[in-house]
């Protein structure tokens, strides 16, 4: 009896091992393929507290996984017309649960991934994500900001008041502090901005800063939105990005003598060429038709896709990689990036830019507060000094560093301002943690806004 129970089980299970082979097969190299990119991004978060992200790898390497997965499990079906299918249905599956899944969170989709949508969409995308579009920024002249109360699925944390810019709360008789600044100020990726957290230590605080602004903004909304509205303040930060307020500018002025406003200086998306389009029936059949282009278009530092015409003389060099080893992960930068424009006295758009400076301070002192000129270095100005090798290009960024800021202070020492530099203390802290949102970008994120606050307080004391 025993001996025929064990028999019949034997050949039961030789039946159903026979049966299953290919979803056994199939079953292993899914989860293999695409578990361990989960187990991945989980240790990830879990060890360096990154915030999960759905990366284009993930949408190209995890699609072409599952197709060799199907065609292994057709390949060792016996009925070949049953393999293909089946192979067929499983395709139309995964297409239709990608498609459903990106329509209601379309958020996640990959910035790589952005460019190949259909046209329709991509407004739609850029709005969910903060970014600039017809539909979340208005104006007036060279000044623009968020509709009063805009919000951004992707980021929950973004809270528009009612004149457009980013403060949790409505700032209506007064504010101890004042931040004047570009996107480092507004901080669109990060949790928690400077205003916020002067707030959380019982200092009122208003955040004027908009993606985009150069140091004529900063002056056009510190008289419309503070000077004119008599707003009661004492202290004014004002936040100088290394990466673009020097080219801004300069913009900001041609721009506005030609008779143009803020929409000619947001300019116009950039055109990725003639790509192919699924339209409005699919999402996913519209990037999956640009895959060869995702593969070999040119990218910037950040792994974004650029069009022909963004790339500089600079870009379309040959790079060179410094390795940086950090308690957190293991990444490249490129030494280009190191490269600082050389500017001074006699210089024309350093004229400009000091000269709109003067103004704004003017402008502060007038009407009694206390201005500092905060120095934002990029991330190459950041990650930089932490990079192994590369003795000759870190020690020219130290030097040329050193100069801009020795420079801004003779400028301004007059005016009772005080400059702060930021490189030293965000260096450190990059030691330890990462402070921009990526080691190619030069924007904060959460940590990153936490170290600038905490060397501010103590001048806003």
């Amino acid at each position: 009896m025993q001996f025929k129970l064990a028999s019949h089980k034997t050949t039961s299970m030789k039946t159903l091992s026979s049966k299953l082979p290919s979803r056994r097969i199939f079953a292993l190299v899914l989860m293999l393929g695409i578990g361990s990119f989960f187990l991945r991004r989980i240790y990830e978060y879990i060890k360096y507290g990154e915030r999960f992200e759905m990366g284009p790898e993930f949408l190209v390497s995890g699609f072409f996984i599952v197709l060799i997965a199907l065609c292994i499990r057709s390949a060792l079906q016996a009925n070949p017309g049953l393999a293909f299918s089946v192979f067929a249905i499983n395709l139309i599956v995964i297409l239709l649960g990608l498609e459903v899944f990106i329509r209601i969170s379309p958020h996640y989709i990959p910035l790589s991934a952005y460019p190949f949508l259909p046209d329709a969409v991509r407004s739609h995308v850029a709005r969910l994500r903060g970014w600039h579009t017809h539909s979340t920024i208005t104006g007036t002249g060279m000044t623009y900001y968020y509709h009063p109360h805009t919000k951004f699925a992707a980021k929950p944390w973004l809270k528009i008041d009612e004149h457009g810019f980013r403060n949790s709360i409505s700032v209506k008789d007064g504010a101890d502090v004042v931040f004047l600044g570009d996107s480092v100020t507004i901080a669109i990726d990060a949790e928690r901005d400077l205003g916020e957290l002067f707030r959380s230590q019982g200092v009122s605080a208003l955040n004027l800063g908009m993606g985009g602004f150069g140091p004529p903004q900063y002056r056009d909304v510190y008289m419309r939105f503070v000077a004119d509205r008599n707003l009661n303040h004492k202290h004014v930060f004002i936040l100088l990005c290394a990466q673009n307020d020097y080219s801004d500018t300069t913009n900001y002025l041609r721009i506005a003598t030609s008779g143009g406003d803020y929409r000619n200086y947001l300019g116009k998306p950039a055109r990725y060429g003639r790509l192919a389009s699924a339209g409005p029936l699919s999402w996913v059949l519209s990037t999956i038709m640009n895959v060869p282009y995702f593969f070999f278009a040119d990218r910037d530092d950040n792994g974004n896709v650029q069009a022909p015409s963004e790339q500089t003389a600079l870009e379309k060099e040959t790079p060179t990689f410094a390795s940086l080893n950090l308690p957190y992960g293991e990444f490249s930068i490129d030494v280009r990036s190191f490269g600082f424009p050389d500017f001074g006295p006699g210089d024309r758009r350093w004229d400009t830019l000091r000269k709109t400076l003067h103004e704004l301070f003017e402008a502060i002192a007038d009407n009694g507060a206390r201005a500092t000129l905060v120095y934002m270095p990029n991330n190459a100005q950041i990650y930089g000094p932490l990079s192994e090798g590369e003795p000759a290009a870190k020690t020219q960024l130290a030097e040329k560093m050193k100069s801009y800021v020795g420079l801004l202070e003779k400028e301004f020492a007059s005016t009772n301002v005080r400059v702060v530099d930021m490189s030293p203390a965000l260096t450190e802290a990059a030691k330890q943690k990462m402070v921009t949102v990526n080691v190619g970008d030069f924007h904060l994120s959460t940590a990153g806004v936490e170290v600038v606050f905490e060397e501010l307080a103590k001048f806003g004391e």
